[in-house]
């Protein structure tokens, strides 16, 4: 039952071929323009920000590219219904041979052309043969990752529209929290940790993040949070003890100028 869910699935590529022509059409272009763009960059600073800014392109590329992958269980999901409840098959094993028949030809060899032309071309990302394989390996995990993310939603969306929109939304916020735009170190110390000033007009000190370096990171600020208005409240003691006393009535010392 499953060889024949992957013949079917095969059969349907083949007759539409214009979705994986298309595919490789656009790994062969953008692999081109990304070795022109960054063509032989430098190994300075300006080098580093250069191949951050390629390699971001070229897995937010992958990741929307794989909405593909949506339609695959949504268009067939009467027909699967209907032929699991004949007891046709069962569900691991139209699964992995609906998977199988899609990953090799659109997730796994793409991947390997857009890599292969800007590791030549932009130079840097790798060192020899196992550089490559490793920079392609890169590519391709993120690939698979991001079609596995798609299978879940398109596995319990009702309709493409909601897969896709949710699939979008979905990647838009792994982008967002992937590194590059956003520090994590200072986005999880910035939700968790208190100000000093905040802490010492409060007298308080929030609980601290639960794991981590960041619980560490905690603790040492509030530690100095502590000490810093431990030493103002002795500044302040002593500064009272040390100003002089005038008996009730007195009117204390006049002006500067007197």
């Amino acid at each position: 039952a499953a060889s024949d869910v992957y013949k079917r699935q095969a059969l349907n590529m083949a007759r539409d071929p214009l979705l994986l022509l298309t595919q490789y059409a656009i790994v062969t272009i953008v692999g081109l323009v990304l070795g022109v763009v960054y063509f032989q960059v430098t190994n300075d600073a300006a080098g580093v920000q250069n191949r951050l800014g390629c390699l971001f392109f070229m897995l937010s590329l992958l990741g929307f590219g794989s909405l593909s992958s949506l339609e695959m269980f949504i268009t067939e999901r009467t027909l699967y219904m209907r032929e699991r409840a004949k007891g046709a098959y069962r569900t691991t094993p139209y699964f992995l041979a609906k998977a199988l028949a899609d990953l090799v030809p659109m997730r796994v060899l793409p991947p390997v052309v857009m890599g292969t032309i800007s590791f030549v071309l932009i130079g840097g990302l790798g060192t020899g043969a196992t550089g490559y394989l490793q920079f392609c390996g890169v590519l391709i995990m993120a690939n698979l990752v991001a079609t596995a993310l798609c299978f879940a939603i398109a596995s319990t969306a009702r309709n493409n529209a909601i897969a896709t929109l949710t699939a979008v939304l979905v990647t838009l916020f792994f982008m967002l929290f992937s590194g590059l735009l956003v520090n994590r170190a200072f986005f999880a110390l910035s939700l968790a940790l208190p100000s000093v000033s905040d802490s010492c007009h409060r007298g308080e000190h929030a609980a601290g993040p639960p794991l981590g370096l960041v619980r560490v990171v905690h603790a040492l600020r509030a530690r100095g949070a502590r000490h810093h208005c431990a030493q103002g409240h002795a500044h302040l003691h002593e500064s009272q003890r040390l100003a002089p006393r005038h008996p009730p009535g007195h009117p204390g010392p006049g002006p500067l100028w007197l």
